[in-house]
């Protein structure tokens, strides 16, 4: 087969992570790692959306901790109380960030890493999901829109994806809803073969 085309995985998934940094807004300059700042409406959304949320607590989900330090810089620009949890954050701070969220009626936004945060916390005083960017992984993401389904949820929950048209989040958002179809096509027909 002559018409073959050969991807090289790990090349094809750095392009990805870069298109997907450059769409939340910045971009390491591969000759020096210096991050380089772009221009993007995605954090102007992100304040409408919190806006629109109203009272509600909202978990922020973000990839990059670059793009996570400039949501965290805007939200206190815009007065908007908040707490961070990444893999950079200490134990104790991660246990004051998790009450505080809980506890603080003035904090309305948990902003987080999804593979630092993602697993075993209950978030559930929450009900507003946004996805800043995106992850690959489907466990991750579900794992991490599990946050705020725990027992004591009271109220229906909200996702929100932020994308941009005709990009790579397009792409990304269909690929993992693909994987859950999969998925939940699978432990269906486990549950009919048993």
């Amino acid at each position: 087969l002559s018409d073959t085309l050969t991807v090289d995985v790990p090349l094809a998934v750095t392009r990805l992570l870069r298109l997907q940094q450059i769409l939340s807004g910045h971009f390491p300059n591969p000759e020096t790692g210096e991050l380089i700042h772009l221009p993007s409406n995605r954090l102007n959304s992100l304040v409408d959306v919190l806006e629109e949320a109203g009272e509600s607590k909202v978990i922020v989900w973000g990839k990059f901790i670059p793009e996570i330090d400039e949501i965290s810089k805007r939200l206190t620009e815009e007065g908007i109380g908040h707490v961070i949890y990444t893999g950079a954050t200490s134990p104790t701070a991660r246990t004051e960030a998790i009450e505080k969220f809980r506890t603080d009626s003035n904090c309305k936004v948990f902003l987080g890493n999804p593979a630092a945060a993602g697993i075993g916390l209950n978030l559930t005083v929450a009900n507003v999901v946004v996805w800043y960017s995106t992850t690959f992984n489907l466990d991750e993401y579900l794992q991490a829109n599990d946050r705020c389904h725990r027992i004591g949820q009271k109220w229906p929950v909200t996702y929100v994806t932020l994308t941009t048209p005709g990009s790579v989040d397009i792409k990304i958002a269909k690929a993992l809803q693909k994987k859950k179809g999969l998925a939940d096509m699978v432990l269906d027909l486990r549950d009919f073969l048993d």
